[in-house]
């Protein structure tokens, strides 16, 4: 076990499977930014369409949250991956983050609000 670093949180540029990895043999949680990927962004299409007939039935921005898992191509295991889906006036935005943690509820993860819009 790493001594005195118990948890990593970064953006999708330093995410690799071999951090993850590492992480996960280790005992290290984490909060990773993803980057763009087609396949993830079909599985959370269910959420982005909900957004936006949310939002264009109120006209009010819309934020969605999804938890689904998911493993990219070099990943060795499926991991957890929470979606926010937000919908204004300006379009579409969406921000992917895989988490390892036996005590982060999605509510509860730094950065994302505890209740969707909708």
């Amino acid at each position: 076990m790493a001594r005195g670093f118990h948890y990593l949180r970064t953006d999708g540029g330093i995410c690799h499977h071999r951090i993850l990895d590492w992480c996960d043999c280790n005992g290290v949680g984490y909060i990773v930014g993803l980057a763009k990927d087609k396949r993830l962004d079909g599985l959370a299409g269910q959420w982005m369409a909900a957004a936006q007939m949310c939002f264009e039935a109120s006209g009010d921005k819309q934020r969605l949250f999804g938890e689904l898992t998911y493993a990219a191509a070099t990943w060795k295991t499926e991991r957890r991956v929470i979606a926010r889906i937000e919908q204004t006036a300006k379009g579409a935005n969406q921000q992917k983050l895989t988490v390892k943690s036996s005590i982060t509820p999605l509510h509860e993860i730094s950065g994302l609000t505890a209740t969707p819009t909708v």
